[in-house]
């Protein structure tokens, strides 16, 4: 007897939500095609572009329409226009009640940004303070807008009132209207948020990728035009069309993830909300289950010996304030791995942030080279590369890595660095990871393990060499800074005694400079001045003899120099475009001052407002950045004060270093891919 009462509730409510979701297909399908169109690739691309999307932003906006229809219906809005609506035809209480929630937003925005960067302030930008103080702020301005809400509508209703009675006189007829106020509504909706965008908030937030607004835009306007299109005779053709179309779409994208990764890892480094849902739908690592770890294995040299390698990265050193050059930190450990080893006087890094050196390091391939997203501050690697970490553990050594911090080797977060590692250890603590790292080095000692093993450590603290040399308040930000270094040092040493009765290779460096004050930066990320650029790099081990290098090298060059040394074949274009230096750090290649290059880049990104490169050849440096060129003789001016490209009569090395940008800029238009799924 209740089956059929049942039966009718379920078809009614399937007869209600049917408007919805062909509105919901129609908004989705137009908008994914769209997107798909701007951002480019063939029909199939466009098609699985579409279809990921929609299985994204199809739920989305299905909860977005039944919400909305269902608000429109709760606020019986044909029974509060004709409340709202006055014997003359017109409604001024609508008018003020818009006026006053268009005020009251702007106000709650404004408040809002004032609320986040006092309480950002007095907590360090620590979020957790962020969230907790942020409604402290919010929730009293709410209060105060909702109790001033009544009053201020009277007022406002009663000018509306007065100005509509002057102007009914001279045309006859109200124009404070509903519908009036409906168009006003829209407009100001669409161009309010633009004009506000444009004139406020972007100029003050520098570059920002907007391509990925394109389709919550286009589909925010056409989902309310779809319920308006339904209301027309075409609306079962409109619904054949939109839901079918999705549908095919969403089996074709399902098809392409099992016949088709590379196209879906193509899509996932677009801004795009296909690549969004890729993100939250697809599990990019599993595709690495489908590459053999013995794709990665480097060729062994017959006869060659497997040493055990020691990687070391300081976070922010610039090499003119280290031992290795002379400069005036007492760093007595690094020191001393620059009197037994090599030391490269011009050693660069590939970038100026974190998120671009790292990733370099790990896989060998600059900036423009590694495909990628943005995630937090950190690069999440396409998984297509290949880290260096893989390739040792496939030859058989074993893994190890001990970093500061999560945002950029946390394993969960699936950034890349992380590839290859077996053990990893993640501490703020520089000498707790020092610490970590000798006594897992000594268990494994002691348990007579013979296998080689590979152990990289990132240590934090001068990059943060303010907050870390609290105790020199008042002092010269460089003797700050060259304390925190002296701390650092003592990192290195903890963990250099850890390796009994074995001596490993050992590469120290730094993924990039710190400004200063040079050139008016007093930190980095800002321009590609050897402040910023120019790190220390020293490599020592068996073999590697004590030398001075005044050859222009590249981080880059890490990955092929550690392979060649640990002896196996090093890999070359388009996996890696470093080059090995273990023929010039082992004495059978004369150093080269005039030869060597080195490469860096700003790549632009959620955090760079603007794009410069920079590319290092023997003593010449040439940097591009907003049109100009700056060419600077290192040698004569190696804090780059001279400005050579401005001379009235051009050098000839400005037209030679132009090409050499030229066809650097033609190799980074090749991915750095191993091979793929």
């Amino acid at each position: 007897m209740s089956e059929p009462p049942r039966r009718r509730a379920l078809v009614r409510l399937l007869a209600w939500l049917w408007p919805s979701l062909v509105a919901s297909a129609l908004a989705v399908l137009i908008a994914g095609a769209a997107e798909a169109l701007r951002s480019g690739g063939g029909v199939l691309a466009i098609v699985i572009s579409i279809g990921l999307a929609a299985a994204l932003a199809g739920p989305i906006a299905l909860v977005l329409s039944v919400g909305l229809r269902g608000l429109w219906r709760g606020w019986r809005t044909a029974e509060l226009g004709a409340a709202l609506r006055e014997p003359s035809g017109a409604s001024p209480r609508l008018w003020a009640w818009m006026a006053y929630g268009a005020l009251a937003l702007i106000v709650v925005a404004l408040g809002l940004g004032v609320a986040v960067r006092e309480v950002a302030r007095r907590t360090a930008f620590k979020p957790l303070g962020v969230s907790l103080l942020l409604p402290v702020y919010v929730i009293p301005t709410v209060l105060v807008l909702i109790a001033l809400s009544r009053p201020c509508v009277d007022g406002l209703a009663a000018l509306v009132r007065r100005l509509d009675r002057l102007v009914a006189r001279r045309r006859g007829r109200p124009i404070a209207t509903a519908r009036a106020a409906l168009i006003v509504a829209v407009v100001l909706g669409v161009v309010g948020p633009l004009l506000a965008w444009r004139t406020m908030v972007r100029p003050r937030l520098g570059f920002i990728d907007t391509r990925i607004g394109l389709y919550p835009a286009i589909a925010a306007v056409l989902l309310p035009l779809g319920h308006l299109a339904l209301r027309t005779r075409a609306r079962r053709a409109l619904a054949v069309v939109g839901l079918g179309a999705v549908a095919a779409c969403l089996a074709v994208a399902l098809w392409a993830r099992q016949s088709r990764p590379i196209l879906i890892l193509d899509l996932w480094t677009r801004p795009t909300i296909a690549s969004e849902a890729i993100d939250r739908l697809i599990d990019l690592e599993a595709m690495r289950t489908e590459l053999s770890t013995t794709a990665f294995r480097p060729v062994a040299r017959p006869g060659a010996a497997h040493p055990d390698i020691l990687i070391v990265t300081f976070d922010t050193v610039r090499a003119d304030r280290t031992p290795l050059l002379g400069g005036p930190a007492s760093m007595p450990h690094l020191a001393g791995l620059g009197a037994r080893g090599a030391i490269f006087e011009w050693a660069m890094s590939p970038g100026n942030v974190t998120r671009r050196s790292l990733p370099t390091i790990a896989t060998g391939a600059s900036p423009s080279r590694i495909r990628g997203k943005v995630n937090g501050w950190a690069l999440r690697l396409d998984p297509r590369h290949v880290a260096m970490f893989e390739r040792f553990r496939a030859a058989g050594y074993d893994t190890a890595g001990f970093f500061c911090c999560e945002g950029f080797f946390e394993p969960s977060r699936h950034l890349g660095l992380t590839r290859g590692i077996d053990h990893v250890v993640l501490d703020r603590d520089g000498r707790a990871l020092a610490i970590a790292a000798r006594t897992w080095l000594d268990a494994r000692h002691a348990a007579g393990t013979t296998a080689p093993v590979i152990v990289w450590l990132h240590f934090i603290e001068s990059h943060n060499w303010y907050d870390e040399s609290r105790e020199l308040v008042g002092a010269d930000d460089r003797k700050r800074y060259d304390f925190v270094l002296t701390k650092v040092d003592g990192f290195l040493g903890e963990v250099l005694t850890s390796f009994e009765g074995r001596t490993p290779i050992v590469v120290v460096t730094a993924d990039h400079g710190e400004g200063l004050g040079d050139h008016g930066a007093p930190y980095h990320s800002s321009d590609l001045y050897n402040s910023q650029t120019r790190v220390p790099l020293v490599i020592a081990g068996p073999g590697i003899a004590a030398l001075r290098l005044r050859e222009p090298v590249g981080l880059v060059d890490v990955v092929p120099t550690l392979l060649d040394l640990a002896g196996y074949q090093p890999p070359g274009l388009p996996q890696v475009d470093g080059r090995s230096l273990a023929d010039l750090v082992t004495g059978r290649r004369a150093d080269n001052p005039d030869g060597g290059f080195a490469y860096s880049e700003m790549v632009l990104d959620r955090y760079v407002s603007h794009r410069a490169r920079a590319l290092v050849r023997g003593r010449w440096k040439l940097i591009e950045h907003d049109g100009l060129d700056e060419l600077y003789d290192l040698r004569a001016d190696p804090t780059e004060r001279t400005n050579l490209a401005t001379l009235a009569t051009p050098l000839p090395e400005l037209a030679i270093m132009r090409a050499a940008m030229a066809e650097r800029a033609r190799l980074d238009r090749i991915p750095a891919f191993f091979t793929t799924p």
